[in-house]
């Protein structure tokens, strides 16, 4: 039948084309008025969070007035990070001094649960204290949770965070985020790169057309021709995002005003920016996991370091953990061959607690709901927790 109607077109295409073309062409004329109406809407709902431009942010707090001695708090998450192939099933060519110093003289469990597989989910629970099932994104600036099936979902921005709470104790707030529209969603923060006033605020014709101009740089051959710059790689974009990151770390953690500050970075999330072996930063393709676990080794020792320099690496309190372990089939499907070959999903997450004058290690031997982080800090901040 295949073969029949293909030789009946070849005779009669020229006769055909023509109407089959035109009726075509008819069906099709409404795609494009209803293709650029529903861009323009979903643009001026700003759902699209990859376009760039600033959006508004929620305005900083003056720092309150501090009493020598006062609490300083960190609270520092590796997106993805695992707690087996960290801890449990080192390997012999992976050097993790950093950690490995840093557990010596923690509170340290190696069998900690996140609430949640994934951070859109799991980063809300943890700063809420709340365990959510779902999360949706509202616009850029809100996102839906819910946290029972039964009842309406509850809008983030109006639930009580650890941020909220620590202002209305005393204390100044901080923050550095990731992949998370942190300075949009949350107020009560006194630093929160990304959220000083700025007048660039996108238009929805400007909206428009970087929609536009990313869909046509990503056509084939537009780069390799010169028409447009070649898009990066992904492994471009992560380390970029990183290096960015850091920048905005480093002040952050020795920035006198602050009591309590919040860290969430993106390694050694996918996708590899990291090379173990030279002990630098690498966008080559055939990077590891492994090698983003290097990067957060060198990572926890800059600010270490920072901290040391500033002298108040003692008398600081830093929690080190993770919004979701490893997902082992989600990163063979965006990056083969970046893991061991017999790595296994797990479920649990690094936990590291010094607390200031901290010395002794200890290891935890029960099992810890991480969600009990926000009130956990909170209590080491108000000086119920020594």
């Amino acid at each position: 039948g295949g073969i029949a109607l293909g030789i009946f077109l070849l005779v009669r295409w020229e006769k055909l084309s023509a109407r089959v073309t035109s009726v075509v062409l008819i069906v099709l004329l409404p795609a494009l008025p209803i293709t650029v109406a529903a861009s323009a809407w979903h643009l001026s709902r700003r759902t699209y969070s990859s376009l760039s431009g600033t959006l508004a942010s929620r305005p900083l707090l003056p720092a309150l007035p501090q009493k020598s001695g006062a609490p300083h708090v960190l609270w520092i998450v590796f997106d993805e990070w695992d707690q087996k192939l960290t801890f449990d099933t080192p390997t012999t060519n992976l050097q993790l001094p950093e950690l490995a110093r840093f557990r010596d003289a923690s509170f340290y469990s190696g069998d900690a649960y996140p609430p949640a597989a994934h951070t859109v989910v799991s980063l809300p629970s943890l700063l809420t204290g709340n365990v959510f099932s779902k999360s949706t994104p509202e616009g850029m600036s809100e996102m839906l949770e819910t946290y029972d099936p039964r009842q309406p979902d509850v809008r983030l921005t109006a639930q009580s965070t650890i941020f909220t709470e620590a202002r209305s104790a005393g204390f100044n707030v901080g923050l550095v985020g990731w992949y998370l529209p942190y300075c949009r969603l949350f107020g009560d923060l006194t630093s929160c790169p990304g959220a000083e006033p700025n007048e660039d605020r996108p238009s929805l014709p400007g909206l428009m057309w970087e929609a536009a101009r990313d869909q046509i740089r990503g056509l084939p051959l537009l780069g390799r021709l010169g028409v447009t710059q070649r898009p990066a790689t992904p492994e471009e974009d992560h380390l970029k995002s990183y290096r960015q990151q850091l920048a905005e770390v480093i002040p952050a953690v020795r920035d006198p005003r602050l009591n309590f500050v919040f860290l969430h970075i993106g390694v050694p999330h996918w996708p590899p920016i990291y090379d173990a072996a030279k002990a630098s930063f690498s966008t080559s393709p055939t990077g590891t996991y492994l090698d983003n676990l290097a990067l957060v080794d060198r990572t926890l020792g800059e600010i270490r370091r920072t901290l040391e320099q500033a002298r108040t690496w003692e008398s600081s309190t830093i929690l080190l953990t993770s919004d979701h372990p490893l997902r082992v089939d989600l990163w063979r499907s965006m990056h083969h061959g970046g893991l061991p070959a017999d790595v296994q999903q797990s479920a649990r997450v690094p936990f590291l607690l010094k607390m200031a004058g901290e010395k002794q290690g200890v290891d935890y031997p029960r099992a810890i709901q991480t969600v009990v982080t926000k009130d956990l800090l909170l209590a080491i901040m108000k000086g119920e927790i020594t």
